[in-house]
């Protein structure tokens, strides 16, 4: 960033980074936040300029202002071989996925885009719209490469779905697995639950029997057997749920489009441990309260 010092390398910040064309926002169908898109006119004979994202300029120029500064991009070898320029920021757009759908929280968001005719690229994508079937419109893309370069080979044809799909497949797999895993861990914690649960309550047998004999209506002895497992059953919600939100960061590698901290699944796991441990509770607590109080002070 033109006017600051790095005292290393890795001061240095990370950005996202591609090369795209003057018709790139038509073609991708979003419009700049502030500032103008690259036009024909940046071309190798224009002033370097560069085109941030919204991250971008949040993150390295949260007071505004990004527009009218420079930044001097040190590319990496892949894919271009430009010396370093310093580049004036002309345009700000909305964050898209830059190298892949499955960017996520792990990467950094910042990214900036380079006008293709300031610099030489060894690959490139080329996105055409069609009415039609879109893989009808390979072999015509193909004849007009062949006719500016015959050497220029096209391989990876394929439709913007299929593309998504090809980024998206560790996402749906691995996410398959880990559903699966955290179901049967799901099922086995529940009836865990339900087994000391159930095996706490009818340890209390006798208690219960002399509650009763005391005078303690059944109702009120499963009352009480209730609250003190709800508020074990609390307790525990609260710690594993702590324990979830702590360990969750770790699972963002195979989640996509969901946080690890997703309200709808901790909340779906807590009901159901709850109900599983009140069922526990209660029903053992139901058919003790139902016996008569002399057969229950005999119960060991």
């Amino acid at each position: 960033l033109a006017g600051r010092s790095y005292d290393a390398d890795q001061d240095v910040p990370l950005a996202r980074w591609a090369l795209a064309t003057a018709d790139f926002d038509d073609a991708m169908g979003f419009d700049v936040v502030e500032g103008r898109w690259f036009t024909d006119l940046d071309d190798e004979g224009a002033a370097p300029v560069v085109v941030v994202n919204r991250s971008f300029a949040d993150t390295h120029f949260a007071e505004g202002g990004a527009l009218g500064q420079f930044i001097t991009p040190q590319l990496t070898p892949i894919g271009t071989d430009a010396e370093p320029l310093q580049r004036e920021i002309v345009g700000i757009v909305p964050d898209m996925y830059m190298q892949s759908v499955g960017d996520n929280a792990g990467q950094p968001s910042d990214g900036f885009y380079l006008p293709l005719r300031q610099l030489d690229a060894n690959f490139l994508t080329l996105l055409a719209w069609t009415d039609g079937d879109p893989l009808q419109l390979v072999p015509g893309v193909r004849d007009a490469v062949f006719a500016t370069d015959p050497d220029t080979p096209i391989y990876f044809a394929r439709t913007v779905q299929q593309a998504i799909d090809e980024n998206l497949w560790f996402y749906g797999i691995f996410g398959s697995l880990f559903m699966a895993f955290g179901a049967a861990a799901l099922f086995l914690s529940s009836v865990g639950l339900y087994g000391v649960m159930a095996f706490s309550v009818t340890a209390r047998t006798q208690e219960m029997g002399v509650r009763m004999a005391l005078g303690s209506a059944a109702q009120q002895v499963r009352g009480l057997i209730l609250r003190q497992g709800l508020k074990q059953i609390l307790v525990g919600s609260m710690i594993g749920t702590g324990l979830a939100l702590l360990l969750g960061q770790g699972l963002t590698f195979i989640l996509f489009g969901v946080t690890p901290w997703d309200p709808v699944t901790l909340a779906g796991v807590f009901a159901l441990l709850l109900t599983t441990g009140m069922a526990a509770s209660f029903f053992p607590a139901l058919r003790a309260t139902r016996v008569d109080p002399v057969v229950a002070l005999r119960a060991e």
